[in-house]
């Protein structure tokens, strides 16, 4: 065999071993490919009713109808190694008499990832704009529809009391955000202006031990109004160790250390909270779970007429009931968190969140919620604004009834029912009273 065969057998061998790295290449990318599943929907609502006090000031004659027009943009992918999310929402409320016009905007992502057999990663970022106390925010922003993905959420170094958490494995789950944790700033009706982003690491020691590490980061700022600019902006960023161990399928046990900081642009003014909590998590039926965390939040406020420390208990208690039909979850827990005056307020809660669906197209839905808010410490000299001063402690209280009916696949309508208040503030508020007909229409994926 001459040398021109020879090569000429040299480069076809080669040619062919190329094509076969290459078509193995594309074989596994398409398999890849295949095990994704991405879903893209964009949910647009309009509405209708009217607010006896959409904003809870004290200020006169509040009453006004309204109309309202938002939109939900949500994209999925989920493939064998992870999960990604990511959703917005925009909501343009038009106050008929007194407020005007209302803008609230926002965006999110999570996504989880199993980096080996033992090792995941998770990471969020968001942002979103709303102007605080408003009427409403719980039926349009993030999370109208929980959107859960499966990670240990982060501890939010500024609303840590999470009002119906989730038994670990705890999940990341966007909630309705009538839920005010701050709710000593309900009634200023100013902008808050929100970035928070985080991430964490979770390792599966043995078959029943785990460890997660998590760090998060938040700025917040209160816009130029005269409210906004008694309020200070702030940088809080915190970390969470936790240990877990399943004694069996249903139960797990845990210990975890989390520590939250806040740096105010208000000279003078920080804040710290330390919570070491043991945690169980258990299927106590078929249908119940129930989850608790018990211990000590030990609290330091710095001001400018000196540092107050407290010590007391935190922990939280969550129970949930899912049927066929009916799901039902109660809550409680108490907490501290960074507030927008610059101090911490210790604050304790309860929820209950119950739905129904009464058969193919019609379901109803009813939770009501409670939460008082203490502020640390010799803040009220700060202010010098009595009135202002006893609004951030106080007590808030939230209700609403909602029906809705399903046309189609795509396009849904209903009603809701509603009130609120806040109590304990120094102020003569009047509760919000407020009910709306609405229609929201899907488009692109159904799931």
């Amino acid at each position: 065999m001459n040398m021109a065969n020879l090569i000429g057998r040299d480069r076809r061998r080669r040619r062919r071993k190329a094509e076969l790295i290459v078509s193995s290449a594309l074989m596994c990318w398409a398999t890849g490919a295949a095990a994704q599943s991405q879903t893209f929907s964009v949910d647009a609502f309009a509405s209708a009713g009217f607010t006896s006090n959409a904003f809870l000031v004290n200020d006169g004659s509040t009453s006004t109808g309204f109309v309202e027009a938002s939109v939900q943009p949500r994209f999925g992918l989920v493939d064998e190694q992870g999960a990604t999310f990511i959703q917005a929402f925009a909501r343009n409320t038009q106050y008929l008499d007194r407020f005007g016009s209302s803008q609230s905007y926002g965006i999110q992502a999570d996504s989880n990832r199993r980096l080996t057999e033992k090792l995941s990663a998770r990471v969020y970022a968001g942002f979103d704009s709303i102007i605080l106390g408003e009427r409403g925010l719980g039926n349009n922003l993030l999370g109208a529809e929980p959107v859960t993905v499966p990670t240990t959420p982060p501890v939010d170094p500024v609303s840590g009391a999470q009002p119906i958490p989730t038994p670990p494995p705890q999940p990341t789950v966007v909630l309705p955000t009538d839920v005010f944790t701050d709710v000593g700033l309900i009634g200023l009706r100013t902008r808050q202006n929100q970035f928070r982003a985080g991430g964490g690491l979770s390792y599966q020691l043995t078959e029943i031990d785990s460890i997660s590490a998590d760090a998060n980061i938040i700025r917040s700022d209160y816009g130029d109004s005269r409210a906004g600019q008694l309020l200070s902006d702030y940088l809080g960023y915190g970390a969470t160790l936790g240990y877990s161990r399943a004694l069996s399928t249903q139960t797990q046990v845990g210990a975890r250390l989390s520590a939250q900081k806040g740096d105010y642009d208000e000279t003078g003014f920080s804040s710290s909270v330390y919570q070491p909590q043991l945690t169980i998590s258990t299927r106590v039926s078929p249908l119940w779970t129930v989850s608790a965390a018990a211990g000590l939040m030990f609290v330091k406020s710095r001001t400018p007429l000196g540092t107050d420390n407290s010590t007391g208990f935190s922990g939280n208690v969550n129970g949930c009931r899912a049927g066929e039909t009916s799901s039902l979850c109660l809550s409680a827990y108490r907490d501290a968190t960074a507030t927008g005056i610059g101090g911490v307020s210790k604050i304790v809660g309860a929820g209950v969140d119950y739905s129904y669906r009464l058969n193919q197209t019609d379901s109803i839905r009813a939770s009501a919620s409670y939460s008082k808010s203490d502020l640390t410490g010799e803040l009220t000299s700060v202010i010098g604004d009595d009135e202002l001063v006893r609004r951030f402690s106080s007590s808030y209280v939230n209700a609403n009834v909602s029906y809705d009916r399903a046309f189609s696949r795509r396009l849904t309508g209903g009603a809701t029912l509603g009130y609120r208040d806040v109590f304990d503030s120094g102020f003569e508020t009047s509760g919000d009273i407020s009910g709306q007909v609405f229609i929201r229409a899907r488009f692109g994926d159904l799931q």
